[in-house]
């Protein structure tokens, strides 16, 4: 940390891990910080970036890496799909150069969900089409439409953390094994977030906010087009370079949640004090270099909207001196090593599983709930009768595969008598 971060940081002190009481931090005071440092990180910016900016659209010139990312994810697609008949013979039959490319194309995919993420939290372009455009594209590179990460993601895990609300709460998973708990969390949570995003979308329509659920349609029918194109083209193809790729990215950026939430404390909404023991961060440089700063975890919670260029700086400045120590990991393998495979397990010596200051988790127990596998945490109006919402996914996909074939019928259709087109 520089000597002006650490003039900064005197603000918000800091204690190492300790049990000493720390002045308590109000939201209000952090937005002012978020903001102060944000303008400080900007103003260090290189006067060519706002002729990047210009020339691109972009809000940021910062995410000409992630439209490098994202070229990469589908340069090398377009390569794999191409194989046979671009490379020459002593590359194409060479085994480690096409696993190296496969291996490139699954990780950017990866990277994908990243983006899909990052982008869910703060548009790129000034452009509405370009944001929409740029939507379709990493649908077709993480392999699900990315509106549909607003309800799951944005709207119950980031205001609900770890609490019955949190689609992806991780006491949803209470296998004795901590290996196994992280192994099936991705599929033991699906169903949460399938529920969950459903009933938004028709909760949506009733509301008649249309505009955002014409464009999860156009991301779905887009996806579904290609999808179908290319097991058309290719079924073995389809299954090795589209859908095994996507499968991976989708597995790896909710398994992903589980490390960064696990043991750590709830978040309670509504409280003018921060607690900044919610999420974990994992500070490697290479993780956060193509993770796009993704790994400084709870600056990300506390301030969703900022650019991921100035995550650091904020974990810095802001995290590190009110953090429990023990919530900062250099490293992501160390951690999943210590708590998956030499901890939580019945094997090992300590067989617990055990929260971040090493104490045993305390597991919510399940509750029986036939309807939802989650506590509701949309919010009705008074008079909105929720019965008009089907509850089991047996009802919800055919409310949803009408919407989606009315749509398609007629791509500028709208329910929504003054929304047209890309309005």
């Amino acid at each position: 940390m520089t000597t002006t971060n650490r003039k900064r940081a005197a603000v918000l002190p800091t204690e190492l891990a300790t049990n000493a009481a720390k002045p308590q931090i109000s939201f209000t005071q952090l937005r002012k910080e978020v903001a102060r440092i944000t303008a400080e990180e900007q103003a260090k910016d290189p006067k060519y970036y706002r002729l990047i900016c210009n020339l691109t659209g972009l809000r940021r010139a910062q995410d000409l890496k992630t439209l490098l990312w994202m070229t990469i994810y589908f340069s090398s697609a377009f390569v794999l799909w191409n194989w046979a008949k671009w490379m020459p013979a002593q590359v194409r039959d060479n085994w480690f150069a096409w696993g190296a490319v496969y291996y490139v194309n699954i990780f950017f995919s990866f990277l994908g969900a990243v983006i899909t993420h990052n982008t869910m939290h703060q548009a790129m372009f000034y452009s509405t089409f370009m944001n929409r455009v740029i939507q379709v594209l990493l649908t077709l590179s993480y392999g699900h439409p990315v509106s549909s990460y607003v309800p799951g993601h944005n709207l119950s895990h980031h205001k609900y953390t770890q609490s019955r609300k949190d689609v992806m709460n991780t006491h949803l998973l209470q296998h004795k094994s901590h290996l196994v708990n992280l192994i099936l969390f991705s599929p033991t949570v699906t169903w949460s977030v399938l529920q969950s995003d459903l009933r938004y979308i028709l909760y949506q329509q009733y509301c008649g906010n249309m505009a955002g659920i014409n464009q999860t349609l156009r991301e779905l029918l887009t996806h579904t087009a290609v999808q179908l194109t290319c097991l058309y083209m290719s079924p073995w193809k389809y299954l090795l370079y589209f859908h095994i790729p996507h499968m991976c990215a989708q597995y790896g950026i909710v398994t992903l949640n589980m490390l960064q939430h696990d043991g750590c404390e709830e978040f309670i909404p509504d409280t003018e004090e921060v607690n900044f023991n919610t999420s974990r961060n994992y500070t490697n440089y290479w993780v956060n270099f193509f993770c796009l700063n993704n790994g400084y975890h709870t600056i990300h919670h506390l301030a969703p909207t900022s650019h991921w260029s100035i995550g650091k700086a904020l974990h810095e400045q802001l995290i590190i001196p009110n953090i429990d120590q023990r919530l900062n990991c250099p490293s992501m393998a160390q951690f999943v090593y210590d708590n998956y495979l030499a901890n939580g397990n019945p094997w090992n010596k300590e067989p617990r599983r055990l929260d971040y200051r090493s104490r045993e988790i305390q597991v919510r127990p399940r509750e029986d709930e036939s309807r939802i596998t989650y506590e509701e945490w949309l919010k009705f109006p008074k008079d909105f009768d929720q019965n008009l919402l089907p509850a089991s996914t047996g009802k919800l996909i055919p409310a949803i595969f009408l919407l989606t074939f009315k749509f398609a019928v007629s791509p500028l259709y709208s329910f929504d008598p003054n929304v047209k087109g890309f309005a």
